[in-house]
């Protein structure tokens, strides 16, 4: 039985808490904030610590420094109804499992509790990986889902990744279409196999590898394994009859073959409505039948601001040196960031951020960061919809999302 160590100054609070995890199965303890409370904490063997940060003379502050000192390997949860970013930021070099704002939904709560001792007993002696524990956002390695949209792409991994049919992955241009097929292949049961690209925007050059060079080109290479035909639509009316006429060669013997997996995957991908293209005589109809078995269509990136503070931190957390400090993107700069449209998706907020790390002197990315014809297009964006202010209720929710995007 997990033992869970409740600290707060308020004795209604102490109770509440420790009679809500009682009945969830957990052994509790409680502690009354006062000057005694690390003595207190001292003599308890916790596998996970919720404290309050306002407390007085102790604050919850103090009670992860005392932690991260002494009982490093025991996972900590701050509650607040005061979040700042000086307090996530401080919370974070701390070594903080999770920040839950108050008032907080029971459901949450428990469900963070869960995660944080699961974390304690598969990561003891490890640094806190919040973007690998905190997996709500994250349930592929590489693709962010804080968004409806994003999840429903999510669901569709999850169930057609066992079925050996064609997918189309449908979606704007720089909306991570590769991304997603990558997913696919390594959450299928081909995963160990190769995993080939044919970039259809080169043209014949490009199809030409499909049964040339070593190995028997491609298709040898890729045996039981994925073939990915990048921006299918940009093949010529020609072309698209030929790669029609492999694909069914490759399905006859796959069917012939009697295997499992059914020889090669295939998957393509395009930024068009390939059916509005095939009504306009201007995508071979034979193709388009072989290759949209299924679907997933994946929203751009205007369509779903939640998942922007994710992508952000992300490229911050990969672009930023060894030696540098985790630069925090700024409450007023983020919700910028959240309100620009995104007209090159993905690929444009990447080389946004990239450029913030790369040029940033201080510990904060600021709007005066921004680059200046993005912060003009987003305030117009927020003008049109609730006013030129920055809300106080976005910069408390930004927090959340830096503390569950960044890595300590």
């Amino acid at each position: 039985m997990a033992r869970i160590v409740v600290i707060d100054d308020e004795e209604s609070i102490l109770n509440v808490m420790s009679g809500m995890l009682a009945a969830d199965g957990y052994d509790v303890g409680v502690i009354h904030a006062g000057p005694d409370l690390l003595d207190q904490l001292e003599a308890e063997e916790p596998d996970l610590v919720v404290t309050d940060l306002r407390m007085e003379p102790t604050n919850g502050i103090d009670v992860l420094e005392y932690m991260k000192a002494n009982k490093p390997d025991c996972p900590s949860i701050l509650l607040t109804g005061y979040p700042t970013v000086e307090v996530a930021s401080q919370a974070l070099s701390l070594g903080v499992f999770d920040m839950v704002a108050k008032p907080f939904r029971i459901d949450v709560l428990l469900e963070v509790i869960e995660r944080a001792l699961e974390y304690g007993r598969t990561h003891s002696g490890t640094t806190t990986d919040m973007r690998a524990v905190l997996g709500s956002s994250y349930r592929y390695s590489n693709v962010v889902a804080e968004s409806a949209a994003m999840h429903t792409v999510c669901d569709m991994i999850d169930r057609v990744s066992s079925l050996d049919m064609p997918v189309l992955i449908q979606g704007e241009v720089g909306t991570g279409k590769e991304i997603i097929a990558r997913e696919l292949h390594g959450a299928s049961a081909r995963k160990h196999a190769e995993f080939i690209t044919i970039d259809c925007a080169k043209g014949m050059e490009e199809l030409k590898r499909l049964a040339s060079g070593p190995g028997g080109g491609v298709l040898g290479q890729a045996k039981e394994g994925t073939i990915l035909f990048r921006d299918v639509h940009t093949l010529s009316l020609g072309m698209q009859e030929n790669l029609a006429k492999i694909l069914t060669l490759i399905k006859e013997q796959a069917d012939a073959s009697g295997s499992d997996r059914g020889g090669i995957r295939i998957l393509s991908s395009t930024d068009k409505d390939l059916r509005a293209l095939v009504d306009q005589g201007r995508f071979n109809k034979d193709l388009y039948n072989r290759l949209i078995v299924l679907s997933i269509e994946i929203a751009p990136l205007r369509n779903r601001p939640e998942d922007v503070p994710f992508l952000a931190y992300d490229v911050v957390r990969e672009s930023a040196a060894s030696d540098q400090p985790l630069p925090i993107i700024d409450g007023a700069a983020m919700e910028l960031l959240s309100a620009y449209n995104w007209p090159r998706n993905a690929t444009e907020l990447t080389e946004v951020m990239r450029a913030c790390v790369s040029d940033v002197t201080g510990e904060q990315i600021e709007v005066s960061d921004l680059p200046a014809t993005l912060v003009q297009a987003a305030k117009a964006q927020i003008n049109a919809q609730s006013g030129d202010e920055v809300s106080e209720d976005f910069r408390a929710d930004h927090l959340k999302m830096f503390l569950r995007s960044a890595v300590s």
